[in-house]
């Protein structure tokens, strides 16, 4: 799901550009400042769940910031608004793989945890980068960039109740 929303703005950044009138210096901004912040992210968060112990909490909480972030690019006024969206993505995101990673190892029993970690990167690292495309463009596609957006980000509030639930 995370991995859904972080290659949205790439996808729709054609539309977007002329309803903002962004130079592609500014498009080049908001895809950097994500990368950025979810650099940054990963390490702070994933330590911030080795000190705590609270993964779980975490993880629930960084996938509803990242969700609200989606529905908050889709309703941007603007190029710094814009910008703030995804910039709070990509804080809120990206301890969301290795927190993952760390639960996984925590949870699941050694003799199957090579196969929980591989279903684990197989569904984020390339099944979802398979779909993504389709699903965010021919939602771009049909009711506008901004309605991507908003789809985008509801499967992650979905998520984080689920997690919340399942997650011991």
């Amino acid at each position: 799901i995370v991995v859904l929303d972080r290659s949205a703005f790439g996808l729709l950044a054609p539309m977007i550009q002329p309803a903002f009138s962004l130079s592609n210096t500014e498009i080049g901004t908001v895809t950097g400042i994500l990368a950025i912040t979810w650099a940054l992210s990963s390490f702070g968060l994933a330590r911030a769940a080795d000190l705590t112990g609270r993964s779980k909490l975490l993880l629930v909480m960084g996938t509803v910031v990242f969700s609200i972030a989606s529905i908050s690019s889709g309703l941007a006024i603007g190029f710094l608004t814009l910008l703030a969206a995804r910039a709070l993505m990509g804080m809120a995101e990206g301890g969301v793989p290795p927190i993952s990673t760390h639960i996984v190892i925590s949870e699941v029993a050694p003799e199957r945890r090579g196969l929980a970690i591989g279903m684990l990167s197989t569904i984020g690292l390339f099944a979802i980068p398979l779909l993504g495309p389709l699903v965010i463009v021919g939602i771009g596609t049909l009711w506008g960039w901004r309605h991507a957006f908003w789809i985008a980000g509801g499967p992650g509030l979905v998520m984080a109740l689920l997690m919340w639930w399942l997650v011991r």
